[in-house]
Order: structure tokens, then C-alpha cells, then sequence
């Protein structure tokens, strides 16, 4: 039941008695008896932000006017808020006096709900469009930086005291790096690499590493309900998203308290998707992050999600820690809720779908060990002048013979010139003049044998979403590290593929 009608009796234009209609006490969880004997009931149960809407609404009904149709909240007399319309419409006796009003209340707190998720989505999308741009520039300024650092490393002995201002340009340049990611992954325009995955096998092997973000005066526990909890995941992300969480409620707690990480199953059925406003019916691991903090007040919830919203003092955090939760979480088919009260801490739950119980995978340490290098010809097309640098130099060190272009144009009519010199491929993927697919596609119809490796400063997920070439191509995200480069052109060159 979501409506119901109310007509107030008018005299010498003054309310006189209201008559509640039947559903009254669905909609408002009092009976019509309890409103009649507190004729202020009705303005008290509107949430006090709202009350002069609905005053200036009664205000324009008296004066004997059609209101607008409004949309307030108010608060159930078991404390649930709901949204609320409200409709209000004159009756006139013979002489064209105002005799009475009739109203309508109707709970439409699941449409809102519904409206401010398509909304929230809405601008999420569109700041992740946006992060994927800034992403895209700044991996490319990050390669050149990353790049040259680790050729001065491997230049520069360890005992040399100039290595250690090497090393921390490389620190400073890996985590700006990190921060890229997390850009992308916010905007959900990062691959993942989902696979069967235990959630409580992901907890018990990241505790120790959760309890060191922890300070002495708080205490930390988990509780693991159900021991499959199965789903498909990036081992790494999910690491991410709980290392987060949890550093979001130590922040909350300045003076100690308890912060909690539990596990279990749970089935989202019709009933929770229609309360909620979120979800599909099934089965799913629930993770649930609680402290006993500071809390989150109203205003302040609606925007927690929000990239660079943040409630923390400056240079204590970046404001993206939950933004990038969020876009996790919905990168792999999940849903988050927050529940919170000022000074009565939060709880923030991750739903995510199970799948049928599957070995979960280790992650695979890959050895920092020196790659080989080749004497294969190269041509390499990148717009970038920094970029273009470094990875002449990389790949010169290591033994290649480059042919270098600047651009789409530069690297056909260069290939004109070298092509029965030419045995590998290295492009970026948007250029002026001609992208790195137009170039690939003029050079195949010549050497259709030709093996290649895209590079770009937008992630791959996205340049597949964009059609820009398909899955399976070879492509490495910029910033590119040197090791991991040299290790793809040996992969590529010396598969049969």
C-alpha cells in the first residue's frame, strides 16, 4: 500500500477536522484516531527541512488556489524516513466558497531511490569518462619517468650515493602510477582479472596486512561465517577495497574503538530489491567493514561516493578511497550500502555474487630477473616526444635496431622506405594524422605477416568498449614499465602466433 486519501473540512477558511482515510496507518504507521487528537501531528511528522514546502503548499490550497503536486519526506512513527507526494485539490460550496480540501499521500520512496541511483551512476559515469582522459596524459608523462629512472638505476651502483635520489623518483613515480589506477578503476575503465575466488581465503591471507594499517588503540577482529564464500574477483582489487575500508574507519576513530570485518552468505530476494532500490535476486558473499567512529550524518552519505568528496583534514587523504571502492565493486557485478549515524559509527556492506565453489588461484610472483634482448629491426611510432625518448633508448640498450616515427604519417612513409628491414611493430594507439590501427592496417596489406604491440595511455577495457581493435590483439597500458616491455617483444616474436 502506497497511497492514501485524507479530506480536511473547512470553516470561515480555517481547517476545522481532517478525516484519514483507511491506509493512513501503512503509509504513515499512525492510525487516523492518533492524528485526529494532535491536530499537530501532521506538520510534526515532515521532516523539519521540508516543513515550509508543505506549509506554503496547505498556505496555497487555503487561499483557494490548485497547488502543484510536492515531493517531501517524513518520518514514520517507527522512525523510518520515506519520500513522500503530496496532492492536494479545493472543493467549493454554490457561492464559490472554500468548504474543504481533499489530499493524497503517496510513498514513493522506491522511485526516488531508483532516480538518485540512475543519477548517482549517471555522474559517476561521466567523472570516469573524465578520469580516463587525465589517466591517459599523465601515463604518458609517468612512462618517461618511470622509464629513465630504471635505466638509471641499472646504471648507477648501489653504493653510489646519487642511487638513493634515483630510488625515490622511481617511489614517487610508481605511486603516482598507483594513482592513475585507481583513477581508472573508479571510472571502471581498468581490466580486471577476475577469477573463482574464496572470500575468506582473500581475508586470512591479508589480515596481518590490514591489522598494520590498525593503530594499538583499536581493536580489530573478523568473523567468517560461511566457509565458501566463492565469487569471481581481482584478488587484487578486493584487496584494495578492504584495505580501504578499513582505513576509512581507523581514520574514524581517532580515539580507538572496535572495527569489525565479517563474512557471510546472504540471499537478496525481491522484497530487499524493492526496500533497498538496488540489487538482483540470488546468492551472495556479503563483506561487511563496522567501527564504532564518528559516523556519517545525512548530507554528508549522499557524497561519499563521490571522487575528492572527503570529510578528512588536508593531507590526510585524497577523497578517493571510497570512489574507487565503489567502482570496484561495480566492475564485478556487486553492490555497496552504507549504514551510519553521527557518533554511532558505520557499517559498509559489499555484496558480492557467488558462483559454485571453485579452487581458488594463488597470485603468481613474476622474478625481476634481466630480459633478453634482440637484434630485430623495430619500427616504433609514438607521438609523444618524452615517451618516444625513453623507449628508443630501452630498446637500443637492449640490442634492437630502431626506425623511429613520430606519427600515424611518419611511420607509413617510413615503412615505404624500410619495409623489407622491418620485423616488428611498436605503436601507440591514438595519434594525430592517423591512429596507430590505421597505421597497422596499411602495413598489413603489404606485410601481412607482421607482428605487432599496441600501446596506449587509456586502459585496454576501454579501447575494446571503443571498438578501437579486439580482444586478443597485444597491447600493453601506459606507464610502461622497461623489464615488463622487453619481456612482451620476446613473448611475441618468438611465439608462432
Amino acid at each position: 500500500i502506497t497511497d492514501y486519501i485524507y479530506t480536511v473540512h473547512i470553516e470561515e477558511g480555517r481547517p476545522v477536522n481532517t478525516v484519514h482515510g483507511e491506509n493512513c496507518l501503512a503509509v504513515t504507521g499512525y492510525s487516523g484516531e492518533e492524528l485526529s487528537e494532535d491536530p499537530c501531528l501532521w506538520i510534526h511528522m515532515v521532516l523539519e527541512e521540508d516543513q515550509e514546502l508543505v506549509l506554503q503548499q496547505v498556505d496555497d490550497v487555503l487561499a483557494g488556489n490548485f497547488p502543484q503536486s510536492i515531493q517531501h519526506r517524513i518520518v514514520r512513527k517507527d522512525g523510518d524516513i520515506r519520500w513522500v507526494e503530496s496532492m492536494m485539490v479545493p472543493n467549493y460550496d454554490f457561492n464559490g466558497d472554500l468548504i474543504s480540501y481533499d489530499g493524497l499521500i503517496r510513498d514513493i520512496t522506491t522511485r526516488k531511490r531508483l532516480e538518485e541511483q540512475l543519477i548517482h551512476s549517471q555522474k559517476m559515469e561521466s567523472i570516469g569518462t573524465l578520469a580516463g582522459g587525465v589517466a591517459h596524459d599523465f601515463n604518458n608523462i609517468l612512462t618517461a619517468i618511470i622509464g629513465f629512472s630504471s635505466i638509471l638505476t641499472r646504471k648507477i651502483p648501489e653504493d653510489n650515493p646519487s642511487r638513493f635520489y634515483v630510488d625515490q623518483i622511481q617511489l614517487a613515480a610508481e605511486s603516482a602510477a598507483n594513482l592513475t589506477g585507481s583513477l581508472l578503476t573508479f571510472g571502471r575503465k581498468q581490466k580486471i582479472n577476475p577469477m573463482p575466488l574464496n572470500i575468506n581465503v582473500l581475508i586470512k591471507k591479508i589480515e596481518k596486512l590490514l591489522s598494520r594499517l590498525i593503530r594499538e588503540d583499536i581493536d580489530f577482529r573478523t568473523v567468517l561465517l560461511d566457509e565458501n564464500l566463492n565469487v569471481m574477483a581481482d584478488f587484487s582489487q578486493m584487496q584494495q577495497v578492504l584495505m580501504n575500508l578499513v582505513s576509512n574507519s581507523r581514520d574514524a576513530m581517532p580515539e580507538g574503538g572496535l572495527l569489525l570485518l565479517t563474512s557471510e552468505s546472504f540471499r537478496i530476494d525481491k522484497k530487499f530489491v524493492s526496500s533497498r532500490g538496488f540489487g538482483k535476486p540470488g546468492m551472495y558473499a556479503l563483506m561487511a567493514v563496522s567501527d564504532t567512529g564518528i559516523g556519517i550524518d545525512e548530507m554528508s552519505k549522499g557524497k561519499i561516493f563521490e571522487p575528492f568528496y572527503t570529510s578528512k583534514e588536508i593531507d590526510k587523504g585524497t577523497g578517493l578511497g571510497l570512489s574507487i571502492v565503489y567502482g570496484i565493486i561495480k566492475q564485478h557485478k556487486g553492490y555497496i550500502e552504507v549504514d551510519s549515524e553521527p557518533e554511532n559509527g558505520t557499517t559498509v556492506k559489499i555484496y558480492l555474487p557467488m558462483i559454485e565453489a571453485g579452487k581458488d588461484k594463488g597470485i603468481r610472483q613474476i622474478e625481476e630477473v634481466i630480459p633478453r634482448g634482440g637484434s630485430e629491426t623495430i619500427l616504433l611510432v609514438e607521438d609523444n616526444s618524452m615517451t618516444r625518448q625513453f623507449l628508443s633508448s630501452e630498446l637500443t640498450e637492449f640490442g634492437y635496431r630502431l626506425i623511429v616515427a613520430e606519427n600515424g604519417e611518419d611511420a607509413l612513409n617510413k615503412f615505404t622506405e624500410h619495409k623489407d628491414e622491418i620485423q616488428f611493430l611498436i605503436t601507440d594507439v591514438i595519434m594525430p594524422k592517423k591512429s596507430g590501427k590505421e597505421v597497422y592496417a596499411a602495413i598489413r596489406k603489404v606485410r601481412p605477416g607482421l607482428k605487432v604491440l599496441f600501446l596506449s595511455g587509456y586502459s585496454e577495457e576501454m579501447l575494446y568498449n571503443e571498438d578501437v581493435f579486439l580482444k586478443g590483439t597485444n597491447f600493453m597500458s601506459k606507464p610502461i614499465k622497461p623489464y615488463e616491455l622487453l619481456r612482451k617483444i620476446r613473448e611475441i616474436l618468438d611465439s608462432d602466433k
